[in-house]
């Protein structure tokens, strides 16, 4: 399988070179079919290339593809080159043939020829309750361990290497969660010390990383510093110390999938602080002519606030909200209330508030806080009222 993630990424780093060379004006760059054409040449020149699976690799295209027509709205910008170690992965499409059905439950006809198309799907088997086995393309049956009740119906799947690991995603769309039909509003208040200060009075914290696992982190550190450049000890111990650090990215990522799930059944309406964290975060340094000072502090504070997740929730229940097929609901700007609590009146700059204002000055990070519209700051709103 490792073989396959270097087809693949090296397929990528292709693709990504040939649209590199494209300009405004020029010749159109390659698309899909034309790349899967030359894809073709390619493997008949090179042994190389013919050793691997060549649906693996034309599904790198396709996702090359996919993610070049997704530039302006994925929020990835243009796609990037692969790298070693870190993109380590493939993706497999289904080799059995299942028909199709429509949303309606009728059979899906192929408009030309009149017959029911037949869909791919993965093939997958149970061996027991906690494991089942999925059929790969040039490594055969490969094992894996279940997180779900049932076997999964997808059509394509993804494997994945990744601190010493071996990890498998099925394409499934999961079914929405549900709302709770109440119209219960809920507001949340962002912090470092507490992750999120609930305005019912709950405190929620990401979890982190144990005392005792910290100081391990620092024993590897400290092992890989002292050990000789190049040296196999040297990658040991660093190799350690990023196995802790993906332990404590799962945790997170756990955490905030549990959390929105709970936040999105719980309530009909939850309300964020906006926090404009990329402006939270910055660093410190300046310029040469200009340095700044206390560099090294505001660096671990920026990690101490990266820490605790401020935007993972928030856009996790965005997901969960767009699949209710709810209309999202955006705060209006500063200069928008002003004008609708008071018509005629100049829009006032940044920075300054009229006297005459209404606006409620309470604690913010008080834990008994109830209303969350009466918090000071603006609010960005997730999830629409039932």
């Amino acid at each position: 399988m490792l073989l396959h993630c270097v087809h693949a990424r090296y397929v990528w780093n292709l693709a990504v070179e040939q649209h590199s060379y494209w300009h405004r004006g020029g010749k159109a760059a390659p698309g899909f079919a034309e790349q899967c054409r030359r894809l073709t040449e390619a493997r008949t020149v090179s042994e190389w290339l013919r050793e691997g699976n060549a649906d693996v690799q034309q599904q790198a295209l396709k996702d090359f593809g996919r993610a070049k027509q997704a530039r302006f709205t994925s929020g990835f910008g243009e796609p990037t080159w692969r790298r070693k170690h870190r993109h380590e992965g493939f993706r497999v499409i289904g080799t059995d043939r299942v028909p199709e059905f429509g949303t309606d439950g009728g059979p899906k006809l192929n408009a030309k020829t009149g017959r029911q198309i037949m869909g791919r799907s993965v093939v997958v088997q149970r061996l027991n309750r906690r494991w089942a086995q999925v059929k790969v393309p040039g490594c055969g049956w490969v094992r894996f361990r279940l997180t779900r009740t049932g076997l999964p119906q997808a059509k394509t799947f993804r494997v994945t290497w990744k601190n010493g690991q071996w990890h498998i995603a099925f394409a499934v769309i999961p079914a929405p969660v549900t709302a709770p039909g109440t119209g219960e509003v809920i507001g949340i208040d962002r912090g470092v010390t507490i992750t999120a200060a609930l305005s019912d009075g709950r405190m929620l914290n990401c979890p982190q990383l144990t005392t005792r696992e910290r100081a391990q982190i620092r024993k590897h550190q400290r092992r890989g510093a002292r050990a000789p450049k190049n040296s196999s000890r040297k990658t040991a111990e660093y190799a350690k110390v990023a196995e802790l650090k993906a332990r404590e990215a799962d945790r997170r990522k756990d955490w905030c999938e549990k959390t929105s799930t709970m936040l999105a059944r719980s309530y009909g309406l939850v309300r964020f602080e906006k926090l404009n964290i990329k402006n939270m975060t910055r660093s410190a340094k300046r310029t040469i002519e200009d340095p700044g000072r206390r560099v090294a502090q505001k660096a671990g504070r920026n990690r101490a606030i990266l820490a605790q997740e401020p935007s993972r929730v928030r856009l996790l229940l965005l997901r969960l909200h767009l699949q209710r097929g709810h209309p999202m609901q955006q705060p209006a700007s500063r200069q928008d209330r002003t004008a609708k609590a008071a018509p005629g009146a100049k829009p006032v700059p940044e920075g300054q508030h009229r006297p005459d204002s209404g606006r409620v000055s309470v604690n913010r990070n008080s834990p008994g806080l109830k209303s969350p519209s009466f918090k000071r700051g603006r609010m960005s709103m997730t999830g629409a009222p039932d």
